[in-house]
């Protein structure tokens, strides 16, 4: 079992950024250093009702500024994307 609280963080830091119009890459990246520093973050502390403004959830925030261009072909496409990207970019920053 990861780190739950961890990813809530995670989640509610972005959603928040972004809900105020704060969130760029630059900050994006901050906030996933910081969270993704340790392996262990995990999602199941994720609320999975928090959504931003405009209904979209952490992970398709994260591809919007990310990988702008991608576009999914189903919710698990969404996930298996910023699983990968996440971990790619921040793991052990």
């Amino acid at each position: 079992m990861g780190n739950n609280q961890a990813g809530r963080d995670f989640q509610q830091m972005v959603i928040g950024l972004y809900d105020l119009d704060k969130l760029d890459i630059k900050s994006l990246d901050l906030v996933g250093e910081t969270f993704y520093y340790y392996p262990d973050i995990d999602s199941g502390g994720y609320d999975y009702g928090l959504v931003t403004k405009d209904d979209l959830t952490v992970e398709q925030v994260v591809l919007k500024i990310l990988d702008p261009a991608f576009v999914p072909e189903d919710d698990d496409h969404v996930y298996d994307r910023f699983y990968e990207l996440t971990h790619e970019r921040w793991q052990g920053a």
